[in-house]
């Protein structure tokens, strides 16, 4: 307890001592591969520990710092701090480049300086191999190469880098450095993609969505490839999003008021039917079809309940996994991604729409007029 303090003391003095405030995090510690997925999660600080996360500004650039344990028993104990820095916009590659393990089955790029201790992974795997190739300024590898000589892991996604150690790191000194580093990393990889610059259909793409937004009047924002404006009367956005093997669309609706609630749906299925037998049971709202098709997992259940008691929402909710797979509703907004990338303004249409029509049926309002919408 003494040991918990004194860390949680220290953390909170290099917060301090780098100018970055203090969140507490509702998800986890961890470090995940989207940036505003970890910022998202993040709460207003309300209790000192060394799990609180650092959030500040680094050289101009949103910056944050986590400490990650694991308790695995004795040996097996997990220690990671993390120093993170974003890319904004993101690369929109699915990149991932990190320090090569005995374990890692990524394949080599053919360049020994490179595989021999890094390893590369994109959605385009001959566009993420042209952002790591050494010799080629920015010098990406160069960069990586010199963290991991101080004994300081590499870490690239599309939207951060970071600089990791294997132990609680409360030193602010030692945390500036890795910042440093991290900051040096994400300049290096973001030059390097502009060089590479975009390909014929990523063009096409922006302009189909130029397109919508304008007939639609929502607002285009081309460098981060998201449209936000209201679409049938509702508050949307729609992101982009990337991993090294896929690249699809999250479509944001807002409700005209708050739920209260945070649920998960998605399909029922023999595991999560055993896991319902055993005790991990999900939420059920009094439809035969629907409990047995859906699975819903959220609190606090009442609301649930509540939410999905009018048959239209339920069939709504229905044709939304039936199409997408699933969704979720945090508060006001309902989420969901869709299988592949909207190309064109059709698919950008059908994909807000297919969301808006379980958004109206929860809100009790009738279906859009025919033709053009405007909010």
């Amino acid at each position: 307890m003494a040991r918990r303090r004194r860390q949680s003391e220290q953390w909170w003095a290099a917060a301090r001592d780098l100018g970055f405030t203090l969140r507490d995090d509702s998800n986890g510690n961890s470090m995940v591969p989207h940036w505003d997925t970890m910022a998202a999660s993040l709460r207003p600080h309300t209790m000192l520990s060394e799990h609180n996360w650092m959030v500040g500004s680094f050289e101009g650039v949103q910056a944050m710092v986590t400490y990650y344990f694991r308790d695995g028993g004795s040996s097996a104990d997990t220690h990671y701090t993390h120093a993170m820095v974003q890319i904004d916009p993101p690369l929109f590659l699915g990149l991932h480049v990190a320090q090569r393990t005995w374990l890692c089955g990524v394949p080599l790029i053919g360049v020994p300086l490179f595989d021999q201790k890094l390893y590369v992974k994109a959605f385009q795997p001959e566009r993420g191999h042209a952002i790591v190739w050494p010799g080629r300024h920015p010098p990406v590898t160069d960069v990586a190469l010199s963290a991991l000589a101080h004994k300081r892991a590499p870490e690239v996604y599309d939207s951060f880098a970071a600089i990791t150690v294997s132990r609680f790191e409360p030193d602010a000194y030692t945390l500036k450095e890795m910042l440093k580093d991290a900051a040096l990393l994400a300049r290096s990889t973001i030059d390097r993609r502009a060089m590479i610059g975009d390909t014929r259909d990523e063009a096409a793409v922006k302009n189909a969505w130029a397109h919508f937004g304008e007939r639609e009047r929502m607002t285009f924002d081309a460098s981060r490839r998201a449209l936000h404006g209201k679409f049938q009367g509702f508050e949307a956005s729609v992101y982009t999003r990337s991993t090294p093997t896929a690249l699809w669309n999250q479509v944001l609706l807002a409700l005209p008021t708050d739920t209260g609630m945070h649920v998960d749906v998605s399909p029922e299925s023999g595991l999560t039917r055993f896991g319902n037998v055993i005790g991990f049971s999900d939420i059920e709202v009094g439809d035969t079809h629907f409990d047995r098709t859906l699975r819903v997992k959220g609190n606090p259940a009442p609301l649930v309940k509540m939410f999905f008691a009018r048959s239209e929402t339920r069939a709504a909710a229905l044709g939304l996994v039936e199409k997408y797979g699933r969704f979720s509703i945090h508060g006001r907004f309902i989420s969901v991604g869709t299988v592949r990338p909207a190309v064109t303004d059709t698919d950008l249409r059908t994909a807000l729409a297919d969301v808006a029509t379980l958004a109206r049926a929860a809100a009790g309002q009738s279906p859009p007029q025919q033709g053009p919408y405007r909010a």
